[in-house]
This record gives structure tokens, sequence and C-alpha cells, in this order.
């Protein structure tokens, strides 16, 4: 559903806690649903204490060009890193 509402949208990004590992060499469908509709992964850092990456950012694959880089930070507060971009 969120796809479909931004599937006219120029400049959509897509981010938030997935809980699916996208550093898994398994299959993933998030990270497949979001390639097929044309979005990339920013990051692939670990983002979780427990050493995965469930915090993901998606931009559209036109915005690649403009994209820098992303970081991750612990936090005294949470099991989860700050993902910055």
């Amino acid at each position: 559903m969120l796809l479909q509402l931004l599937k006219d949208r120029d400049n959509a990004i897509i981010l938030g806690d997935f809980n699916e590992d996208a550093l898994s060499t398994s299959y993933t469908k998030i990270k497949e649903l979001m390639q097929k509709n044309g979005y990339f992964l920013t990051s692939s850092e670990i983002t979780h204490k427990q050493g995965a990456c469930l915090d993901h950012i998606y931009l559209q694959q036109r915005m690649q060009t403009a994209y820098r880089s992303c970081t991750c930070v612990s936090s005294y507060y949470t099991d989860h890193y700050y993902v910055i971009m």
C-alpha cells in the first residue's frame, strides 16, 4: 500500500525499522520489493546492537546521484543505532 501511495512522487524516501536484516545473504522480501519498485538501500551498516541491519533507508533510483553517504551512531538509550543520512 505504501508503494502505491508513493508511485507518482518524484523524490520519495522510505525509512524505518523493518525488522528484516538487510545484511542477510538469504532472500529478503522487503529488499526485493523495494528494488522491484525502483528503490535502493542506502546503507549496509549494522544498525542494531545484536549485529543486524534492521533500520533501512530506501531512496528512489533517480535520487542515487544526489545521495552522498549514510552513517550509524550508537546510542545509550536504545538497542538501535541512529542512522544519519
